[in-house]
């Protein structure tokens, strides 16, 4: 009983502190400066119509929002802000069809906040891919699908903001091409099926074009190559290729390309291309070995051809296991590439057409096999004039210099081995 009545002392002490402290806390507030301003060269733009909004986001609830309205400076003011840690302080504003955000700490709140809104453009001439990278993640070959994930970053280096218009008509290309919709747009290969788009924009909606899709996301400037605004997209998709394992995954670049790279898992198929160098083999981790081709620029509507060969074939026992589950390679792989490419692509951008195109560990059988009968099928269907002499020679060389990588890694192990 003692100790009961003790505890009950301590609780009551407990929470006349809190209380006592509680005008103390209800005094943490700050008043928050910041300048509204237009980043567009030349624009008539008056501050005064353009409302900023305070919006105070406690995990993922918003604990509240106010509006002000900025002088004719640009300046506004928040007066009042609670101050509270763990809490994120938005300012936004909307202009010209699409808006604009500022995050603020609540350490960071007696920091002025800069936002800048910009005029709007339908012109897709304002954009550029900084980097495009197509990446195998895997087949299953019971079904001959394959799987494929493509990444882009998107520079828009004017001072405008592309704001898609669907009733705009379409802008003539300056570097001749057709005429081009107000959207950035993405090819996919016919008969693509289980897309699933990703961005670091947020809203907007994905539409369906020919040969592909567009999105109707606003696109800011971003303020410099290689910046940490830079716009990121990234889509995964499946397709079905034929009895030859082969699949043209060509790609025409209507916006060009600062630098294009393909990934293939090396025991999954082969990849060949005119239009860009083969860097060769690498092991990017948990065992995985994949190919990288890379080449650019490329010019605005420009293209690049590549070849998707040697995929895997149907096996007579795969037809016993088709209601089973066959997508484990293609939920694994992809965690593998992502933890291993990031660091390989980094790397490479330092070190173009310097690549090592060897790896330590000991090289599959079964990938040596899948080359060597890949060989022999194509003498056997350039024989038969079902392969022209050009991509006879281009597929014949790309499957001998598997051979030769893995037979690299063989002596490099052995060496290993007896050092």
């Amino acid at each position: 009983m003692t100790r009961i009545i003790a505890l009950g002392f301590v609780a009551v002490a407990v929470v006349a502190a809190l209380l006592s402290s509680a005008p103390a806390m209800a005094q943490q507030v700050a008043t928050v400066h910041g300048t509204l301003r237009n980043g567009t060269a030349g624009a008539a733009f008056d501050p005064t119509k353009t409302p900023v909004t305070l919006s105070v986001v406690q995990g993922v609830s918003v604990v509240s929002q106010r509006s002000v309205l900025p002088d004719p400076d640009g300046s506004f003011t928040f007066e009042g802000v609670s101050v509270q840690q763990g809490q994120t302080y938005f300012f936004s504003a909307d202009h010209a069809g699409a808006g604009y955000s500022a995050r603020r700490a609540a350490a960071d709140l007696a920091d002025d906040v800069e936002l800048t809104v910009y005029e709007a453009t339908t012109s897709t001439d304002v954009l550029r891919f900084e980097s495009y990278t197509i990446i195998v993640t895997g087949a299953d070959r019971a079904d001959r699908v394959m799987e494929v994930m493509e990444r882009a970053v998107v520079l828009n280096t004017s001072d405008r903001t592309l704001v898609p218009d669907l009733n705009a008509p379409p802008v003539a290309d300056p570097a001749g091409g057709p005429p081009m919709l107000s959207f950035l747009r993405f090819a996919v290969p016919a008969g693509a099926t289980n897309l699933d788009v990703q961005s670091t924009l947020v809203g907007g909606d994905i539409i369906q074009v020919d040969r592909g899709f567009a999105v109707t996301t606003p696109i800011p400037p971003t303020v410099a190559t290689g910046g940490a605004d830079a716009h990121q997209f990234q889509f995964v998709y499946r397709v079905r290729y034929g009895g030859d394992g082969a699949f043209d995954l060509s790609r025409n670049m209507p916006f060009g390309a600062d630098a294009v790279r393909v990934v293939v898992p090396a025991d999954t198929a082969n990849a060949i291309s005119v239009d860009l160098r083969d860097l060769g083999v690498a092991h990017i981790g948990n065992g995985r070995i994949v190919r990288l081709l890379e080449g650019g620029p490329v010019q605005r509507q420009g293209a690049i051809g590549v070849r998707v060969t040697a995929l895997p074939q149907p096996r007579p026992w795969d037809a016993v296991a088709r209601h089973g589950p066959r997508w484990t390679a293609l939920v694994v792989l992809p965690t593998a590439l992502a933890a291993g490419l990031a660091a390989l692509l980094a790397w490479t951008a330092r070190r173009r057409g310097a690549f090592a195109a060897v790896s330590a560990n000991a090289p599959s059988p079964v990938a040596r096999d899948r080359l060597l009968a890949r060989l022999a099928a194509l003498d056997a269907e350039h024989a038969a004039g079902r392969l022209s002499d050009d991509v006879y020679r281009g597929e014949r060389e790309a499957v001998k210099r598997g051979l030769l990588d893995i037979a690299l890694r063989e002596r490099l192990g052995r060496d290993d081995a007896t050092a």
